[in-house]
């Protein structure tokens, strides 16, 4: 952590300082002013890098704490506004098969690492609009995934139920 607080500093991204009446160092983020962003663009930088690449949607249902965003066109324009500086804050990913939206990074750690065609939803069964689950596509590695899931969740299982058995046993001291 210390390395990390070092090298901010030396960016200028963060401030050291101690009260007169604090026991603790305080530290205050000066992002907002190296990068002269205005409150809704560090909001979104602060989604973006806190939860990974985002849609529009996502940006603005996730930024409500930080600042209200009035629509996704707001949100868009914003995001595009970043993109288009001199040097670029974010960047809008392409499309991936299968997602209705881009999705958009920050450029604050390089560029992001493009996600290649795994997906990851298939392992997972969708809903359909009939309620019934569509079975994982059938291609090669789907085995091993699906095999490795089925692992998870057994360990997993087995964890809850020795969680219940102590929960049980604790309980029962006080009846």
């Amino acid at each position: 952590m210390a390395e990390a607080v070092e090298s901010l500093r030396a960016k200028n991204l963060v401030y050291i300082f101690y009260g007169a009446d604090s026991r603790v160092p305080k530290y205050k983020h000066m992002m907002r002013e190296v990068f002269g962003l205005s409150p809704p663009e560090l909001a979104a930088l602060c989604v973006l890098m806190l939860r990974g690449p985002q849609t529009v949607g996502e940006v603005r249902g996730r930024t409500g704490r930080l600042y209200e965003f009035a629509d996704l066109r707001e949100v868009e324009a914003m995001l595009d506004g970043l993109a288009q500086r001199d040097e670029p804050l974010v960047v809008k990913l392409p499309r991936q098969a299968g997602r209705k939206e881009a999705r958009y990074a920050h450029l604050l750690s390089g560029p992001p690492a493009v996600e290649e065609e795994t997906d990851t939803s298939a392992a997972a069964p969708q809903l359909s609009t009939g309620g019934a689950a569509r079975p994982p596509s059938s291609r090669g590695g789907d085995g091993e995934r699906v095999a490795r899931l089925e692992a998870e969740v057994a360990s997993l299982r087995a964890e809850i139920d020795e969680m219940r058995r102590r929960f049980e046993e604790f309980r029962k001291q006080f009846e």
